[in-house]
């Protein structure tokens, strides 16, 4: 017997737990696969909100690292995670062809999430011009390190009114030496 990708793929879907309820509705109550898939569709939306589009992904609604022990969660910095469990086909293609170490380094580095989700971005961009100079320090070296786009071209924003300002000096200084000497 020959074991493609998509046979496997297709077999690990059979043990889903979707697939699980589909064939116990089919069997236990004589529905028809199309009946099957909208009530396990509907049952989705109810209990879980929005459905993951592809196997083995879902997205959390989760609290923040920084959040305040003691609060209610309700008033806490919260962001969305999205956990990938199974990469599908991608997965079963990397273990073919680079085998199961290469599939284990992959799931590794997977699990190292990214530093963004950990900073809300908005909040550092504003942070930028406190009148606070370490919380503005901090800011900006926070947003070096995890910043997007956006925050290249607010920090590029920054850096043009300093150099603004930084003129301005030099010009006011000159004027009072001027002046005053």
């Amino acid at each position: 017997m020959y074991n493609t990708n998509k046979s496997l793929y297709d077999r690990s879907l059979e043990k889903t737990p979707e697939q699980l309820f589909i064939n116990s509705l089919r069997k236990e109550y004589e529905l028809s696969p199309a009946e099957s898939q909208g009530i396990l569709e509907l049952a989705k939306s109810c209990l879980f909100g929005e459905v993951p589009k592809i196997l083995g992904k879902q997205k959390f609604l989760c609290a923040s690292k920084r959040a305040k022990h003691g609060r209610a969660l309700k008033e806490q910095e919260k962001l969305e995670v999205e956990l990938t469990l199974d990469g599908g086909i991608e997965d079963l293609d990397v273990l073919r062809s680079q085998g199961s170490k290469a599939l284990r380094q992959l799931k590794k580095n997977v699990k190292n999430v990214h530093n963004e989700s950990e900073y809300d971005l908005d909040k550092l961009i504003r942070q930028i011009n406190s009148e606070d100079l370490r919380k503005r320090i901090k800011a900006i070296e926070t947003l070096g390190n995890v910043g997007d786009e956006l925050c290249l071209k607010e920090l590029r924003e920054k850096m043009k009114i300093m150099h603004d300002e930084y003129q301005a000096l030099i010009v006011a200084i000159g004027k009072l030496k001027k002046r005053l000497i």
